[in-house]
């Protein structure tokens, strides 16, 4: 596009800016400036005389809200610098002074404000804790837990109830955990139900086995045969005789058991005809089973609502004792706050005049009627669907065709009647079509995969079709869509196809990188690289094909921490370090990759003890040396439980059990052992905030940080993350990969909104029936496709956001359809018309500087480029040395305070510098450095980053997290953040002159010095300074030797930095990784 074109929504981007008074909804297509409309209109405001502390930006995430106070900084900043008119520039430029003011933060950040505002009005305590998601989950199953141990002496008549229907407590966890997610739904139940005629269904399949008993040759010769069918039935049979036909749960256990005709072959019965008559038989015996099956799953529903209904207040009660709220409770208690207290209303009403919502297609419903309640005229109506809002009040801005979060409680049918609402009440739609991310190719692709998915006018379930506009131009280079195609035959292995994708996908991303693959006349680099899964838990399958061909990646959204090798590893055996009683997890560690003991040894040792348990002196003489290892183990990370924190007892039993060697020796090494660092370190910060040994494990259990990605890389790799983690991002080349679509899509929950009240049908499967659904709520048949019909619409928007993430290149795997199969991208697959092979990768646009600079780091010295690049520095060298010279005049020798050292004091005391390299102290003295900046730092994320960054392997990664970890927690680090004032890496230059004759020797023709140095830290105690000099060289040899040499370079940083403050400095040597102290005169000192 032009400059002189004019936008073909120009004027909806005008009205966003100037109509301040009408509320609007403003559906923004994807990559069409969400972000700077927002910041457009509140910068508007800000001109209008709204001040900034009357206006709330909710966001759909933390990562949003900084982006968008970051731009509304900048743009502040710049508005105010060119606004002409007095009013209007003082206007911005008090807002700029006010800015923290304003607020911008997600839903359940804004909640949490308003309720420690007025906490007596909304019945919390103002010190409230909040959980997050994880959090919350381990609190909930400590909480279930505790209440499934105490229902039979406090509700014995539910246990009766369970127990008499054959319910395992447990399997009731999924339905409270529903309950608790969805605190504003009332589960819909039918207590009128009676119990299914079990009799009559069991006579018939009696008599059926009663048929088979007397041809039991036959099936036992089909199940010779590797008849499935046979197989069941023989089981069947055994059973019968000792089957209580009295116990309903065990009958209806034994017929869901019943085989499928489909799982008879005729071939691999000797009866061919009589088999045909069996298969008959299974047909219909069949169907009343499963019919049944879902009577018998209605019948069970309310009884099991008896059992989880009552905890839910229960769990609310709990979380109050613990002074904890989950998000739930922040919405639910800021909506009552407001809904039920008119003043309360009135107070917040007018001090955030001003909403704007963001990605407001995902919103929770309680966020929706929240907003209503702010912005409505009548303070005391408290139907917030009957509320008017005020003018001006309201600004939403989403795209309902990138509404992909139902399964967290976003609501496609709430967006439709807000929006419905503000226009009936004077408000207006606008929309945003003009794309300022993707090529006009790419667009008009979109344009043609979506057109016949999404109607002209939305749906209850669907979004309307609203086409993207080109923004930009074709640049140079190729641009538009290529598929990747991986042909099968038959019945493919799902996970052959999911790894030849990765390793094409890794193998292409390296071709280009390494070839200088070129778009717009610049070479792509690994940031350029956006790998995009459906879902979360194969990202660290494609994670793996790159690190393994050496391709630097971030994985964000992925199974990650919580699904890592090393913490699957380890969980068995804290189970059993937890709980002295717990033989599974006992049998499950000794068995395992940890320990590794064989069954036989595990059976000799169980046939002569009787049982399977550790304790202090359990093991006699002669007991297997890998039996007496494991039991040291155990007993050692018990006493470490016992005397230790909980955060610290983790970190010791992960390097007794040799985690981190473990991590770092297999493939991805470097992501596997910055998973584990940071599953210490969270376990660490939860020890901090008061959490158990049991509490950590229980956590580790639920999968920590599931939705925290590993970023060990602070730039320059390949991003890899699943869909959902991908909205509001983009990428130059965007690759939608693995085509292997899920198994099952059947739905599993439906909450209708239509009443007064939401209705909710929770269902239950468990595979204690063969996989069928174990608890049915009413009407479920109608609910369910009900249900698919959402989740149909919802799978076309996924692959809508996936579909416009990418700016030049969108790349997608594609499977064949000879396997019969249906393909992840089977909604694009029909518009791909160019494979990927077609795309040649060109390295000519390399330029001359980047090969300049691969030549200084890699290249050959008898290359004439290399060697006139050699002699650029050098002149640029000399040049410096000139300009000192003009400036502070001749005959000073510039000299930094450690070359003097190295001339002075001569060769090292034990010839080279002992200790890790270079690098290993550049990483430490910069984690150091980051550290005293801020004692929150997120040790293990950053030594990642830094350490890959300075070739550090993963083994040193790991045992530098450790180190960093100890030395944060150790007393002298409590001394340096208790000090007044910490300086880190501070740079000096002073003129002086030699004071020593080793001195004058050592820096040449003068005696005069221009010396440079830089103070690792400084920190100010009182009236006098304390400069730390860090070693991280070895000085297991002799420190004393090391201090001497290196104690007249602190000598000089002590005497120049006492000129420079005029304030008293003492000076100490630190050996870091011994802890050893001196001062500047080399005498051992206590730190």
């Amino acid at each position: 596009m032009t400059a002189t074109e004019v936008l073909a929504d120009a004027g909806a981007r005008k009205r966003i800016e100037e109509d301040l008074d009408c509320n609007f909804v403003v559906e923004a297509a994807a990559g069409t400036g969400k972000t700077t409309s927002l910041v457009g209109r509140m910068l508007s405001l800000v001109r209008s005389g709204v001040p900034l502390g009357n206006i709330a930006a909710v966001t759909f995430t933390r990562k949003a809200a900084a982006r968008l106070s970051e731009a509304l900084q900048i743009r502040l900043e710049q508005a105010a610098a060119q606004e002409s008119d007095k009013k209007a520039k003082k206007l911005l430029l008090q807002a700029l002074d006010t800015r923290e003011q304003a607020f911008i933060g997600t839903i359940h950040s804004f909640c949490a404000r308003m309720l420690r505002e007025r906490p007596v009005e909304a019945g919390v305590t103002p010190d409230f804790m909040e959980l997050d998601e994880t959090d919350a989950a381990v609190m909930r199953d400590r909480f279930w837990r505790q209440y499934a141990d105490e229902l039979p002496k406090k509700n014995p008549q539910a246990w009766s109830s369970l127990k008499k229907i054959g319910l395992d407590i447990d399997s009731l966890r999924p339905l409270f955990g529903n309950q608790t997610a969805n605190p504003d739904v009332d589960v819909v139940v039918d207590s009128s139900l009676q119990p299914p005629d079990v009799q009559s269904v069991s006579a018939n399949v009696f008599s059926f086995l009663d048929r088979m008993q007397n041809s039991r040759k036959h099936a036992e010769t089909a199940a010779g045969n590797g008849d499935k069918a046979a197989v069941m039935i023989l089981f069947l049979l055994d059973r019968r005789a000792h089957l209580n036909q009295a116990a309903l749960p065990d009958v209806i256990d034994f017929l869901s058991r019943f085989p499928g005709a489909s799982t008879i072959t005729l071939k691999n019965w000797p009866d061919r005809d009589a088999a045909k008559g069996v298969k008959q038989s299974m047909v219909s015996l069949k169907q009343s089973i499963d019919a049944l099956l879902t009577e018998w799953a209605g019948y069970c529903y309310s009884f099991a609502v008896d059992v989880t209904g009552p905890a839910v207040p229960l769990y609310g009660e709990y979380r109050r004792s613990e002074g904890v709220l989950d998000f739930g409770d922040l919405l639910l208690k800021t909506r009552t706050m407001l809904r039920d207290n008119p003043a309360v209303r009135r107070y917040f009403s007018a001090r955030y005049a001003r909403l704007l919502v963001d990605e407001f297609q995902d919103t929770d419903p309680i966020q929706a009627e929240i907003m209503f309640l702010l912005a409505g005229e009548e303070s005391s109506q408290t139907d917030w669907r009957s509320l008017t809002p005020r003018k001006g009040s309201l600004f939403i801005v989403g795209d309902p065709k990138q509404s992909i979060y139902r399964f967290r409680r976003a609501d496609i049918g709430t967006y439709n009647f807000v929006r419905d609402r503000i226009l009936a009440t004077g408000g207006e739609l606008l929309t945003l079509q003009t794309n300022f991310r993707s090529e006009p190719a790419v667009c008009e692709w979109v344009n043609g995969v979506f057109a016949g998915k999404f109607p002209d006018d939305s749906t209850p379930e669907q979004a309307r079709r609203v086409d993207l506009f080109a923004g930009k131009q074709c640049g140079d280079g190729p641009c538009g869509v290529f598929f990747l195609d991986h042909p099968v035959e038959g019945r493919a292995v799902h996970e052959e196809v999911q790894k030849r994708d990765a390793e094409a996908i890794a193998e292409w991303i390296g071709n280009a990188v390494n070839n200088g693959f070129c778009l717009d006349g610049k070479p792509l680099a690994w940031e350029d690289y956006l790998v995009l899964t459906p879902f979360k838990k194969e990202t660290s399958l494609y994670a793996d094909a790159l690190e393994v061909r050496g391709i630097p990646c971030n994985v964000t959204g992925g199974e990650g921490i919580g699904n890592s090798e090393e913490l699957v590893f380890l969980l068995p055996f804290l189970r059993a370090v937890s709980d002295r009683g717990n033989s599974g997890a006992l049998l499950a560690w000794l068995r395992g990759p940890l320990c590794g003991i064989d069954d036989e040894t595990l059976y000799r040792y169980v046939k002569e003890r009787k049982w399977l348990s550790f304790g202090k002196d359990d093991l006699p003489d002669g007991t297997d040396p890998k039996l007496v290892r494991a039991e040291r183990l155990l007993d050692e990370s018990r006493r470490l439980v016992a005397v230790s924190s909980p955060g610290a007892a983790l970190a010791r039993i992960a390097d007794l059990l040799g985690l981190f060697l473990l991590a770092g020796s297999g493939k991805a090494g470097e992501r596997r052992v910055g998973a584990l660092a940071k599953i210490l370190h969270l376990a660490r910060e939860k020890d901090s905030e008061g959490a158990s040994f049991r509490d950590i494990v229980h956590w580790l259990e639920n999968g920590p940080g599931q939705e925290q990605g590993l970023p060990l890389r602070s730039g320059g790799a390949v991003r890899v993350m699943n869909v959902h983690q991908a909205k509001g991002l983009e990428a130059p080349v965007v690759f939608l990969a693995n085509p292997v679509a899920p198994k099952n899509n059947a739905a599993y929950s439906h909450i209708s909104r239509d009443g007064e009240s939401p209705q909710g049908y929770f269902l239950v499967a468990s595979g204690q029936y063969n996989g069928t659904k174990l608890l049915r709520p009413p009407h479920w048949e109608e609910k369910s496709k009900l249900e698919e019909r959402f989740l149909e619409a919802e799978r076309d928007r996924l692959q809508y956001v996936a579909a416009t993430r990418a700016e030049k290149l969108l790349v997608v795997s594609a499977m064949t359809k000879k396997s019969g199969r249906e393909s992840s991208w089977n909604g694009l697959e029909p518009f791909l018309k160019h494979e990927l092979s077609e795309l040649v990768i060109h390295p000519a646009c390399v330029n001359e500087p980047a090969r300049l600079e691969q030549l200084f780091l890699f290249g050959d010295e008898s290359d004439p480029l290399f060697l006139e690049d050699v002699s650029r520095l050098r002149d640029a060298g000399r040049e410096r040395a000139e300009r000192v010279k003009a400036l502070f005049g001749e005959g000073f020798e510039p000299l930094s305070v450690t070359a003097l050292t190295h001339r002075v004091g001569g060769a090292f005391p034990y010839g080279e510098e002992e200790g890790d390299g270079m690098p290993w102290g550049t990483v430490l003295h910069r984690l150091l450095e980051m550290l005293a900046a801020d004692p929150e730092l997120d040790i293990p994320v950053t030594a990642g980053r830094v350490g890959i960054n300075e070739g550090l392997d993963s083994g040193q990664i790991a045992r530098m997290t450790v180190l960093v970890e100890g030395i944060r927690e150790s007393a002298f680090w409590n001394r340096i953040t208790a000090s007044e004032r910490r300086l880190a890496e501070v740079p000096f230059l002073v003129r002086t002159v030699a004071d020593s004759e080793k001195e004058k020797k050592g820096a040449g023709a003068t005696e005069s010095l221009l010396l440079s140095g830089t103070v690792d830290l400084a920190i100010l105690e009182g009236d006098s300074w304390t400069l730390i000099d860090y070693k991280t060289n070895s000085a297991r040899n002799d420190a004393v030797k090391l201090a001497a040499y290196y104690s007249p370079q602190l000598s000089r940083y002590v005497r120049h930095w006492k000129e420079l403050t005029k304030q008293e400095t003492a000076g100490l040597l630190w050996f870091v990784e011994t802890g050893e102290f001196f001062d500047e005169k080399g005498m051992r000192v206590e730190g």
